[in-house]
């Protein structure tokens, strides 16, 4: 099978959209190095990467290996509390997605991708 072919994939993804609220940027860039440090110290990650859109919006793209990594994540309990931080103050809006990963296609041809976070 060439890159580009369609494969089939066992990952787990998880989208977080969020908006940070006023007067925590210091804070939450603190805690953002903390879990990003925790996160792929865990092992299981194949990658992350958060994008910042003009209007202030966040996402953060977050690949796991599979589910078993993922909930290693998810029972962290310094990502516990930075979710509980999230919700009581750092964010003003926020959207989780979880996702199993059905396809991905890599183009073009001869690309790779990603390696295992690590690896």
């Amino acid at each position: 099978m060439t890159p580009a072919e369609d494969t089939p994939h066992l990952e787990t993804v998880t989208i977080f959209r969020s908006r940070l609220a006023a007067g925590h940027d210091a804070e939450f860039a603190e805690l953002e190095a903390a879990t990003e440090a925790r996160v792929r110290s865990l092992g299981g990650l194949v990658e992350f990467k958060t994008f910042v859109a003009p209007d202030g919006e966040r996402l953060s793209l977050v690949v796991f290996e599979g589910q078993d990594a993922h909930e290693r994540w998810r029972e962290d309990e310094l990502h516990q509390a930075a979710q509980r931080a999230g919700k009581a103050r750092l964010f003003s809006s926020f959207e989780v997605l979880v996702c199993r990963l059905e396809r991905r296609r890599v183009g073009p041809e001869g690309a790779s991708r990603p390696r295992q976070v690590g690896a």
